[in-house]
């Protein structure tokens, strides 16, 4: 899971992708990149956090409207087995006036290939889940075929120095565009990362759509935790509930879930 969001995995990721192919072009039984399982599980970073239409729910840091690339998406899945080499060329023969330079090269010669110990196409799945980062993404099963589709992803919040305090946040999708839920990355000033980066409505809950009980926002997100009552994804039953009671000091308070069912 990426912190700062999907223009991270794009510039990261899309880097260690270009440099993979480099090594293959200079040194054809070398090394692959892509032979160690951590990196193969990267590489599926956008097939499980994306919505149908290629958006990412704007957690944290990220903002408003991201979206995986497209090209970058279908190499890496090409590299492990998720998708054809005919559905990359597809998707690259779109070279845009807009690219740079390093990026239009790389597309006029670099060709995905398949790594060694290819996963198993697990992650066309309706429902996804990040454990640690405590995300949830849920999905049509029909993606491919659906009209007016609607997608949903939730979390139970935190994520170290990029932590917004927004357990319980959503985001829902409809054809591409985020209609309602999370505001996404705040304007960085100089206080973004000083000691006053919580005051700012979008970092702190009060700028989330979560409860704000008894005038009381909820905790620091890099401390307090919300936590799931049953994991997401665990079986076929699309919903999920998340016990928010951690995130909040309120005197008096027992009991605050959300209570979440995707249909």
């Amino acid at each position: 899971y990426s912190d700062e969001g999907p223009s991270y995995w794009n510039y990261g990721f899309g880097a260690y992708l270009r440099l993979r192919e480099t090594f293959l072009w200079s040194q054809p039984n070398g090394d692959d990149l892509l032979s160690d399982p951590m990196a193969r599980l990267i590489a599926t970073y956008p097939t499980l956090i994306s919505f149908p239409s290629g958006t990412v729910a704007p957690f944290g840091d990220a903002p408003q409207q991201i979206r995986i690339s497209e090209v970058l998406k279908a190499h890496a899945e090409v590299a492990v087995g998720l998708a054809t080499i005919d559905y990359w060329k597809k998707l690259n023969d779109k070279i845009s006036p807009k690219l740079r330079l390093n990026d239009a090269v790389w597309r006029l010669w670099g060709q995905p290939k398949a790594a060694p110990g290819l996963i198993q196409p697990l992650f066309k799945s309706a429902c996804s889940v990040f454990p640690v980062a405590g995300v949830a993404v849920f999905r049509p099963s029909n993606a491919d075929q659906c009209q007016n589709c609607l997608s949903v992803a939730l979390r139970t919040g935190g994520s170290k120095r990029h932590a917004h305090d927004d357990a319980g946040s959503y985001a829902i999708d409809l054809n591409g565009i985020i209609v309602v839920g999370d505001p996404g990355a705040p304007v960085y000033t100089k206080d973004t990362f000083g000691p006053d980066r919580r005051k700012h409505p979008f970092i702190s809950s009060y700028g989330h759509p979560v409860p704000y009980v008894d005038n009381t926002k909820q905790l620091d997100a890099t401390i307090f935790q919300a936590k799931w009552i049953a994991p997401p994804c665990s079986q076929e039953i699309f919903g999920v509930s998340i016990d928010l009671l951690p995130v909040y000091e309120v005197s008096g308070l027992d009991f605050l879930r959300r209570d979440f069912h995707y249909d």
